[in-house]
């Protein structure tokens, strides 16, 4: 089995992708991207129609996660490159990585 998780990242955009959002799906891990692949498909299917009104447009993308980031939900960097294709970078949520500098600055003035 890969360390690797995968996790599906999905934006709702307007008819002309001239707006577009991340939708408010709790992240969902998978432990390999044939697994990811299968639900992304069907999780395009119910945003696009949850959101038929307003952003009918889902578009989505498997990305890859370290072990590490599943313990708490990841944030999402994300845009559109001009050829229409979606880039996606999956971060450590910002209060993570806030705590972990905290306890560092912590550790470091105990050194001194």
């Amino acid at each position: 089995m890969s360390e690797a998780l995968f996790a599906i990242f999905m934006v709702s955009c307007s008819h002309m992708l001239g707006v577009c959002r991340e939708t408010t799906e709790p992240v969902e891990l998978f432990e390999s991207h044939q697994a990811c692949q299968e639900q992304l498909y069907r999780s395009l299917d119910q945003t696009s129609a949850r959101y038929e009104d307003s952003f009918p447009v889902a578009i989505g993308k498997c990305i890859e996660l370290a072990p590490q980031m599943a313990v708490a939900e990841p944030d999402f960097k994300w845009f559109f490159k001009r050829d229409g294709g979606l880039v996606v970078e999956a971060v450590q949520p910002t209060e993570v990585q806030n705590a972990a500098s905290d306890i560092q600055l912590a550790l470091s003035s105990e050194d001194g």
